[in-house]
């Protein structure tokens, strides 16, 4: 038998088993659920952080680096 299968059969089993006990798999669903809405906080703050970044880039690439500016005109 294919090592998958026999751990697909144990996840089955062991989840046949868990139906019955209503507090565990309720326990479950809030584990799950608590790990999406920390997942989603990290996926926000690096999507937050690119959009830093790419911003300072092209304001950099615009008006040069700190305390150099290409142009006197130009100020950040």
């Amino acid at each position: 038998m294919r090592e998958d299968t026999i751990w697909r059969k144990k996840a089955s089993r062991f989840f046949q088993e868990l139906r019955g006990r209503r507090w565990l798999v309720g326990r479950m669903a809030e584990v799950i659920s608590e790990g999406k809405r920390g997942l989603d906080g990290l996926a926000l703050d690096l999507g937050r952080m690119v959009a830093e970044a790419v911003m300072y880039l092209e304001r950099e690439e615009i008006a040069g680096p700190d305390y150099q500016p290409y142009s006197s005109e130009v100020r950040k």
